[in-house]
């Protein structure tokens, strides 16, 4: 087949794993497990009220649940599946 972009599926896979599993996930990974941590190396605000503390973790936990569907989604256009 005569495609415009032939290994697009690799640059998408590529961005895909660098952007969303590295970067997304594994910064809402560490914002769960560690805040401080998260909020010295600025992946998290420091001085926030509690309640929106708590609105962040609740949205840290969601994206961790879900956020490992990056990586497999990344594999598999680097390997090329449809």
């Amino acid at each position: 087949m005569n495609l415009p972009f032939p290994h697009a599926n690799l640059v998408v896979g590529f961005l895909v794993l660098l952007v969303g599993f590295i970067f997304h996930w594994l910064g809402q990974l560490i914002c769960l497990l560690n805040w401080e941590l998260a909020a010295r190396i600025g992946l998290a605000e420091k001085d926030i009220p509690p309640e929106y503390k708590d609105y962040e973790l609740g949205m840290a936990v969601a994206d961790v649940i879900i956020g490992w569907t990056y990586g497999l989604a990344g594999v598999g256009l680097l390997w090329g599946a449809a």
